[in-house]
């Protein structure tokens, strides 16, 4: 997340000033801070940044999968004692077997092949006694092996299952990354709602406590006969409706401020304030510039991308089902046995083996055309989804760069506004204080600063927000002129 380093308030004909901490214990925040707490307690962030650490886990047994695999099997002894019944001779036949083995297997799947080699050496020995015809022996046995399994006339499964989980673990980064823009986007919006509700207590404030002046001043003058008591009595209305607008923002404040310290994962018990930017960037977009950063850099954009690929290998997968297929298969192995240790690798018996297996289907009452054809309908659908995606950007990005001057306009015609109802509330409060307007034109002429005031705060926020939109959009900080990606999460 970029620093920022502009903590003051907008200024101009509002009379903004910075929202410094009324408490010991109030924490003041920037639209930086904000997104740096949220950045590392927000409970979706976390979440997301778990799924991805699974997904690198997965990816490391992944490629671990593709290296040599070693097993080493071990007997230490193993005694058997077996009296059997002969019905020839209607004897019993006593033979006792004492053994011992060990075994090493190496396994390596071939990744460009989709085939496994296997090696395997095993020595044992045998002590075999034969107690009721007085026979024995005892014999040491060795068992080299190495073996080559190649599927045929199929798709390559472990070269296919590797690119499966190189896409889940781009997912996985897609979505994470994805996670942080959007947070960034979901605590700005709420920032600016706070600093929103914040200054429409202010407003509340300064209308509720022009009208207590203004109804002090109107007392007085019904006192002195000077008005009528009805215009006393209208001041009495107007003072209460002011009094409850003035209770209605504070409650929404306290709603908003504890909205907001959820989103950022932040104790509720804790007081916050907070400090907008002062600027008002002038940012100029070219539209077309804005589509070529949308397009090559949008996360929605290539998460329907890897969507498309993962049918495509399903697509493969589904043709390989239930078709002529099959498994050749190579081995050769030695094998040796003697009294003694030292001599059962000077008589070596050689064994050799090849075989073919075939998988011939005969009929499947068209499933497997049917599920072919449903796997195609699944890509054309998601390859038009994926374009109209493209189109809607493109439309999305020209209307938000259309609608910038405006909101610029906007502000500046708010300031305008402003100073005019600034102008035109003096005017008329000399007017209400000479007896020359009644209360009920006097409390219009409040009303038009207060609305002018709330409007200004309303085009800056807005025209904000339109920047940030603009920003998600493209991952481009326009007013940096650098790129949001997080690039080393993404590679």
């Amino acid at each position: 997340m970029k620093r920022f380093t502009l903590l003051l308030l907008f200024a101009g004909a509002t009379g903004l000033y910075p929202l410094t901490a009324t408490a010991q214990d109030t924490l003041a925040l920037s639209l930086e801070r904000a997104l740096e707490l949220a950045s590392l307690q927000s409970p979706e962030l976390m979440n997301n940044r778990r799924a991805l650490q699974r997904s690198e886990t997965q990816m490391v047994n992944s490629k671990a999968d593709l290296k040599p695999r070693l097993d080493l099997s071990f007997t230490p002894f193993s005694y058997n004692r077996v009296n059997n019944f002969q019905s020839y001779d209607a004897s019993y036949n006593l033979t006792e077997t004492m053994t011992s083995d060990i075994a090493l297997r190496v396994s390596q799947k071939v990744k460009f092949t989709g085939g496994t080699l296997n090696l395997s050496e095993g020595i044992d020995w045998q002590d075999y006694k034969d107690k009721t015809g007085n026979r024995s022996s005892f014999t040491f046995n060795n068992r080299f092996t190495i073996s080559y399994e190649q599927p045929i006339f199929k798709y390559n499964e472990v070269k296919m299952n590797s690119e499966q989980q190189e896409l889940d673990l781009e997912t996985s980064k897609l979505s994470y990354a994805l996670q942080i823009i959007q947070l960034e986007q979901t605590v700005t919006n709420a920032f600016y709602g706070l600093y929103r509700s914040f200054k429409s207590v202010e407003t509340a404030e300064d209308a509720y406590n022009n009208q207590m002046e203004t109804y002090t001043l109107t007392k007085n003058k019904v006192e002195t006969k000077l008005l009528a008591e009805s215009e006393l009595l209208q001041q009495e209305i107007t003072l209460a409706t002011r009094q409850d607008a003035l209770a209605s923002a504070r409650d929404s404040y306290q709603r908003t401020k504890d909205d907001f310290k959820k989103t950022l994962g932040l104790s509720l018990d804790v007081d916050i304030s907070v400090i907008p930017p002062v600027d008002i960037p002038a940012v100029e977009i070219d539209p077309e510039v804005a589509i070529e950063y949308a397009l090559g850099q949008r996360f929605q954009l290539k998460q329907s991308e890897i969507a498309l690929e993962r049918l495509r290998l399903q697509l493969i997968q589904t043709k390989a089902t239930d078709k002529f297929s099959g498994n050749l298969s190579f081995s050769l192995g030695f094998s040796g046995s003697d009294s003694k240790i030292e001599q059962m690798f000077n008589k070596q018996s050689h064994n050799e083996g090849v075989h073919v297996t075939l998988t011939i289907p005969i009929w499947d009452w068209g499933i497997r055309k049917n599920n072919i054809k449903n796997a195609e309908l699944n890509i054309e659908e998601s390859e038009l989804n994926l374009e109209e995606a493209r189109k809607e950007v493109v439309i999305r990005i020209r209307e938000l760069c259309r609608s910038l001057p405006r909101y610029l306009n906007k502000i500046a015609l708010s300031q305008k506004s402003i100073e005019n109802a600034e102008i035109t509330y003096k005017i008329n409060y000399e007017k209400y204080m000479n007896g020359s307007l009644s209360s009920m034109m006097f409390k219009d002429y409040q009303d038009q600063l207060t609305t002018a005031r709330q409007s200004y705060i309303d085009a800056v926020i807005d025209y904000r927000l339109q920047l940030l939109e603009i920003k998600i959009y493209t991952l481009w900080d326009f007013e940096k002129n650098e790129s949001i990606v997080p690039f080393a999460l993404l590679h």
